[in-house]
């Protein structure tokens, strides 16, 4: 059989260029959580701190940083990612050739989430409550004042004493036969003191609490390993 020169040298010329072009695809050979091993490493020119799209399907579903190299491979941390795509092994790494600053600046917003939310993990939550508990004594103090007033409380001088006051008052006019109650001043009085008295004790509940409150170091809100967003985490 005669051999076809042509023939010959496509074959020759063609295997080289097909082994070369499978050699030179990137791909995932290890993920775990947000790290990924690639089979590329500094002999193939895979530098530190340089950009890669994930590519499952031929879709972007991730974006990476390359934080290690070796000689034949390298280790990415995900700094971006597409909710409800997995990354897998065998999915393809393409480098990034743009402008690398999105994506630096991407990573830096997520870590300075976590800051921030870590730091509102260790907030005090008793002190909503001392705001609460002292508005709200001040504010009904101010309305028996201004009510009192309002309606002639001639027994006003004992009604403005704070808490006990209306209380008070109220035992002077029922013990005086000449003084009487207006309608439904009676009812207002044993109300204001009893309002007077809850936000008193709730404010000292929350200001004792407030000082005797400890930071949770089992609390913790961190950002989402493989899609956008936050993680709430608690150790019981």
């Amino acid at each position: 059989m005669k051999k076809n020169p042509l023939l010959l040298f496509l074959v020759i010329l063609i295997i080289p260029l097909s082994i070369s072009a499978s050699t030179e695809t990137i791909e995932i050979i290890q993920a775990e959580n947000d790290k990924l091993i690639i089979n590329r490493g500094s002999n193939q020119g895979i530098k530190i701190d340089t950009y890669y799209f994930i590519i499952q399907n031929n879709i972007t579903i991730a974006k990476a940083k390359v934080i290690n190299t070796r000689d034949d491979i390298s280790a990415l941390q995900i700094i971006s990612s597409e909710f409800g795509y997995k990354i897998n092994v065998g999915d393809k790494v393409l480098l990034d050739t743009s402008n690398s600053t999105d994506a630096e600046d991407l990573l830096n917003q997520i870590n300075s989430k976590s800051e921030i939310n870590n730091n509102l993990a260790e907030i005090n939550p008793y002190g909503i409550h001392k705001k609460i508990g002292g508005y709200g004594a001040l504010t009904s103090y101010g309305l028996t004042l201004l009510i009192g007033g309002l309606m002639g409380d001639y027994t006003f001088g004992t009604t403005a004493i704070p808490i006990i006051g209306p209380i008070v008052s109220v035992i002077r006019i029922e013990n005086n036969p000449y003084a009487y109650f207006l309608p439904g001043g009676k009812e207002l009085l044993i109300l204001s003191s009893v309002i007077q008295t809850s936000f008193a004790a709730y404010y000292i509940y929350a200001l004792i609490s407030s000082n005797n409150w400890k930071s949770k170091s089992n609390f913790s809100v961190e950002p989402s390993q493989n899609n956008i967003g936050i993680s709430i985490n608690y150790r019981f």
